[in-house]
């Protein structure tokens, strides 16, 4: 039944506020939950199984510390380790030439040989998915896998199987 006004109107202002209000409140509990929602180790779309991530515990460590101290510039670091034959093993990183940087690109040198890859941060927006100069870049460096970290204990590895897939990480 119409709720009807004394001219015999409906009162369609009552309705729109009602409506107004109901899609506040859902933006400030959809930022609220964002807040306090905030997940270990973010990875990207999917999580491929097939090859595993370990990273040491220490070079995480240094990791959640350099993101941190760039902030909200993006940095990037070189990743040391082993490559087997369904994993990669992170045990220390190094340092490469970096030309420029900002809150939304690094430019840099690509990592001396006997490195496994590279990772860098991702400020605005903090997701950890590559974008399109991320897979770019990565194509033509011919890394093993690359990183991004997007936040404290944030992190995604890719490799050239799959780029859209990120690959399990394991914290030893």
């Amino acid at each position: 039944m119409n709720q009807l006004t004394k001219n015999g109107k409906m009162d369609v202002g009552k309705w729109v506020k009602i409506f107004g209000i109901l899609v506040i409140l859902l933006f400030i509990s959809l930022f609220t939950f964002s807040l306090v929602y905030k997940p270990k180790l973010q990875t990207a779309l999917v999580v491929k199984e097939k090859n595993i991530v370990f990273i040491n515990k220490g070079v995480l460590e240094k990791l959640n510390e350099l993101y941190k101290e760039n902030y909200p510039n993006e940095f990037l670091i070189c990743l040391n380790g082993e490559i087997g034959e369904n994993y990669y093993k992170i045990t220390s990183l190094s340092e490469t030439l970096v030309y420029n940087f900002s809150e939304y690109s690094v430019y840099f040198r690509k990592c001396p040989s006997g490195s496994i890859g590279s990772i860098h941060s991702h400020t605005k927006p903090a997701i950890c998915i590559p974008s399109a100069m991320d897979i770019y870049t990565f194509g033509a460096t011919g890394e093993a896998i690359f990183g991004i970290i997007c936040g404290e204990n944030k992190i995604a590895f890719f490799d050239p199987t799959s780029l859209t897939q990120s690959l399990k990480v394991v914290i030893s």
